[in-house]
């Protein structure tokens, strides 16, 4: 098995998106569309089971260049990091940063804990082009619940037929096998619009 310290450079000298990985263009972490791509991004590596965020490259894996000047460590020191991440997850999770240079420039590689047990919204928003709104969630749960489901459940919940969302939770979750914890964080990034 590869060392720690080797698998992440190698994923700095060969960096390709895949479900634990994603990557990114140069951002500026202080900018309200900087901290919507870094939210959203560990948010969806979080519930995907941990993953590595890799800042500067193209979706081909290809490296972008470096504003001059631009102190990367400083941008993307981890308690920055961490601060975003925080500030926008329901449900706060570790992440480290770790810098790797290829060709004389040093890419930043936000690390994002494994060990979620239910999904983390994001409940927050985030007021930009990639805004977070309160309805997203950074799992595909519509690969898991069938969307004609949901959306019956929700319209009932809506409409008031099924009064007690708990029993609503349950409901859903025994249909589909999933924890009412689940289904609950599911339901909770909706319910601006839901329960109203």
């Amino acid at each position: 098995m590869q060392p720690f310290e080797d698998q992440i450079q190698s994923l700095v000298d060969q960096p390709s998106e895949k479900l634990t990985v994603e990557l990114k263009p140069w951002i500026d972490p202080s900018s309200k569309k900087g901290q919507s791509v870094i939210a959203k991004a560990c948010l969806a590596l979080r519930n995907q089971n941990g993953g590595f965020l890799l800042i500067g490259f193209d979706d081909n894996g290809s490296p972008l260049p470096l504003e001059n000047g631009f102190d990367v460590r400083e941008a993307f020191h981890a308690d920055n990091i961490q601060k975003i991440v925080s500030q926008f997850a329901s449900k706060p999770f570790s992440v480290e940063v770790h810098f790797r240079q290829r060709d004389g420039v040093d890419y930043p590689v936000v690390q994002v804990e494994s060990g979620v047990k239910t999904p983390v919204a994001g409940p927050r928003i985030l007021l930009d082009d990639n805004a977070i709104s309160s309805e997203e969630m950074y799992v595909d749960l519509k690969r898991e619940l069938e969307p004609e489901l949901v959306g019956s459940l929700l319209r009932e919940i809506k409409s008031g037929s099924l009064r007690n969302r708990n029993k609503a939770l349950a409901v859903l979750a025994r249909k589909k096998g999933f924890s009412a914890g689940i289904v609950s964080n599911f339901l909770l990034v909706s319910q601006d619009t839901v329960f109203k």
